[in-house]
């Protein structure tokens, strides 16, 4: 189950994101404004060309953070945050630098970076952004010191203001601005994080209800399977001590005593079948899921399937170019193929051609059809083929079945058994997701 420190993650990695594609636009709207409503004779202004070099970084450094995350090649940290951060104030002051400086109506720049830096970091974060918004600002506005220890810089003087009355009070003012406005951010921030707890602890209350009711289900059909088990068992134990009565006669001929001892032979592994499946469904064993490769699970059951069934023909076939290993469950895939097999297999009387076939119709789905040359199933079944005890055997537990679903369900796959089109048979087909690559 999710904990909520990685569901809080989860969060903050999706706004580090969202912030990334805003940051992106920002930087390709200054690169192409600058391009396209360049003043006249503006290449020889070295404030433009500062504007440029600025503007050109910026969108350099958006597109590096776009391609990072496009490619998940750096996890989402608070460090990595952090530096984000620290990368926007730099080419901020830069910006405002060469567009008239305090003036500049890019300073707005800073409540933006303000405001997000509330949502991704709290209070704390929202008023230390604000602080050292303010201290960049006033150290704009006196600028003009700056100026007179470099004579590299002496190009901007024309954008710097030296009002000093006015220049304190528009400082004063727009750090307490900054100040509030980070607050209100924080505040935003919080009532943001308060609605994701409040999701996620309804996620995991919906999650612990669902819980309860696929145990309850499992409880009911625990009890209707243990009827069911005990009628099964019922019968093959009634041949099997008559068999062995018959055998206690000194009288039965040699080809007698042989016919019953192979009738309890056959009860006995029926028996033990009847018990395997119970313990498959009543309690599958865990496995972790491991990469694999969906083609050699076939083969592989295909193979051990064949050997034990010698009067059925396998022809597989494969439509995939390219194949990918996928994370799954092996020893659950293969009792899956091969109790579809078995199924197919029983259908034909254990005598008949079965088709496999694995191909990929779409990039997210690797798909599986199974075909038969069996009785197929009934015109209008009123029950699900899938569910537990619905067979159509005069002899089956109705639970090969329904351990596939179970299954293709753990691996988020689809799965379906139809008639064949030409009405020869039946299609099983198994639709997994190829998400988890390696």
């Amino acid at each position: 189950m999710l904990s909520y420190k990685e569901f809080a993650k989860t969060k903050l990695d999706q706004r580090v994101r969202l912030i990334q594609v805003v940051r992106f636009f920002i930087a390709t709207a200054f690169l192409l404004g600058a391009l396209i409503f360049q003043p006249e004779d503006a290449w020889n202004s070295q404030v433009f060309m500062l504007f440029i070099y600025s503007s050109l970084g910026y969108f350099l450094y958006g597109s590096l953070l776009i391609f990072l995350y496009l490619f998940q090649l750096v996890d989402v940290s608070k460090s990595y945050t952090i530096l984000q951060v620290a990368f926007d104030f730099l080419f901020f002051s830069l910006f405002i630098v060469s567009t008239a400086g305090i003036n500049s109506q890019f300073k707005y720049l800073y409540w933006l970076l303000i405001f997000y830096t509330g949502l991704l970091f709290d209070l704390e974060g929202a008023v230390l952004s604000a602080v050292i918004a303010g201290f960049l600002f006033a150290l704009l506005a006196n600028f003009h010191f700056l100026l007179e220890e470099f004579k590299e810089l002496y190009f901007l003087r024309d954008i710097v203001t030296k009002e000093s009355r006015v220049r304190t009070t528009f400082i004063i003012t727009n750090c307490f601005g900054f100040i509030l406005f980070g607050s209100l951010s924080a505040l935003i921030g919080r009532v943001l994080n308060r609605a994701e707890y409040d999701a996620y602890t309804k996620l995991q209350q919906v999650k612990k209800l669902k819980e309860k009711i696929q145990k309850s289900e499992k409880f009911v059909a625990m009890g209707q399977m243990a009827a069911r088990i005990a009628h099964e068992i019922r019968n093959p134990l009634t041949s099997i001590s008559a068999s062995i009565e018959m055998l206690k006669s000194d009288l039965q001929i040699r080809e007698k005593r042989d016919q019953l001892l192979n009738i309890a032979s056959k009860e006995v592994i029926r028996l033990n079948q009847l018990i395997e499946n119970f313990l498959h469904f009543a309690k599958p064993e865990e496995h972790p899921k491991k990469p694999a490769y969906l083609s050699e699970i076939l083969k592989e059951t295909i193979l051990l399937f064949t050997n034990g069934h010698p009067k059925i023909e396998i022809e597989y076939r494969q439509k995939l170019a390219n194949e990918k290993a996928i994370l799954l469950d092996k020893n659950k895939i293969h009792q899956l193929f091969w109790n579809v097999l078995n199924n197919s297999a029983d259908a034909m009387d254990g005598n008949g051609q079965i088709v496999v076939v694995l191909s990929q119709d779409i990039p997210s789905m690797y798909k599986v059809l199974v075909l038969d040359e069996g009785i197929g199933l009934p015109p209008n079944p009123t029950n699900d083929i899938f569910d537990p005890f619905i067979t159509t055997k005069q002899r089956g537990t109705g639970l090969g079945l329904s351990i596939v679903k179970r299954i293709a369900d753990e691996h988020d796959s689809f799965i379906s058994l139809i008639n064949h089109k030409d009405g020869k048979g039946a299609v099983f087909e198994l639709d997994m997701p190829v998400g988890d690559v390696v």
